[in-house]
C-alpha cells in the first residue's frame, strides 16, 4: 500500500525511482529522504515515515500537506515550487529548524500563523 502511494502523481519514466527511493526508506529507518521534481501529487503514504528528521518534496505538484503534519521528527523540510496554500497542518512540527516555501501561493495569513507557531524555524517563502 505504502508503495502505490505517489504512482498516480509521477512520470512513467521517474515511477520506479520514488518507489525505490521510499522502500528503501522504510525499510532501512533512513531519516532523510529526497524526492524532489517527481510529480508528485499525494503525499499521504509519506506520514508512515515518523522517523524522518529530513524531507524534500521540492518542484512537485503537491496542493495538500494534511499528512505530513504527524512527522514531527523533521527538522528540515523543503515544499518549495509546488501548489500549496493551506501551511496550517506545519504548525505543529515543532522541531523544525529550516523550513523552505518558496514558490507556493500561501496567503498572508497562513505565513503569518506559521511564523507565530513556529519561533525556530528558519522559513523561506
Amino acid at each position: 500500500m505504502l508503495f502505490a502511494l505517489l504512482m498516480a502523481g509521477c512520470d512513467s519514466g521517474k515511477e520506479g525511482q520514488v518507489v525505490a527511493k521510499i522502500r528503501f526508506a522504510k525499510e532501512n529507518g533512513a531519516t532523510e529522504l529526497e524526492l524532489h521534481a517527481n510529480q508528485i501529487t499525494d503525499v499521504t503514504p509519506l506520514a508512515q515515515l515518523t522517523d524522518l528528521k529530513m524531507l524534500g518534496l521540492g518542484l512537485n505538484r503537491i496542493t495538500d500537506i494534511t499528512p505530513l503534519a504527524g512527522l514531527t521528527k523533521l527538522k528540515r523540510l523543503w515544499l518549495s515550487d509546488n501548489q500549496i496554500t493551506d501551511v496550517m497542518p506545519l504548525a505543529k512540527l515543532t522541531k523544525l529548524r529550516t523550513l523552505y516555501l518558496a514558490r507556493n501561493p500561501i496567503p498572508d495569513d497562513q505565513k503569518a500563523m506559521l511564523r507565530k507557531a513556529l519561533p525556530n524555524c528558519r522559513i523561506e517563502f
